[in-house]
């Protein structure tokens, strides 16, 4: 088992997994702007911590996240503060349908800000995915 951080007064909570290097974030019930930049600067300290690219967003117990336009924002902040564009991230869908459709359309604004992002239904196919090719390395 790696560091976990956790904030009980946070719908989030991150660790390390030091089996498989990759960077976990559980989100749980609804989360606002704010809480999701905190979490995933909380992550990428992690990552950089641990010297890893690959991160893993559990969702499935999300209820209601940030707006698209909020998320974009998000993806704009991240570009502009020089985050790496090695970060290799899969999303696990929320259970919600109705929580899904903001999660997809993060996937594209990851990917049209110059993120490795896809979203997958379950956490084996995700983290089958990150450990597959990753970028900026030979395989």
């Amino acid at each position: 088992m790696g560091l976990v951080i956790s904030r009980s007064f946070m719908p989030w909570s991150a660790r390390f997994d030091s089996k498989t290097s990759i960077v976990n974030l559980t989100y749980s019930e609804a989360i606002t702007l704010p809480e999701l930049a905190a979490a995933f600067g909380e992550a990428l300290r992690l990552g950089a911590w641990h010297k890893t690219d690959l991160f893993l967003g559990d969702c499935t117990a999300l209820t209601k996240g940030p707006t698209p336009g909020e998320l974009y924002a998000l993806a704009d902040r991240f570009q502009t503060e020089g985050t790496k564009f090695s970060v290799k991230q899969a999303v696990i869908l929320p259970v919600r349908p109705d929580a899904s459709t903001n999660i997809h359309f993060w996937e594209t604004t990851a990917q049209n800000h110059g993120f490795t992002t896809a979203v997958f239904r379950d956490r084996a196919n995700a983290e089958g995915w990150l450990l597959s090719h990753r970028p900026g390395r030979a395989d």
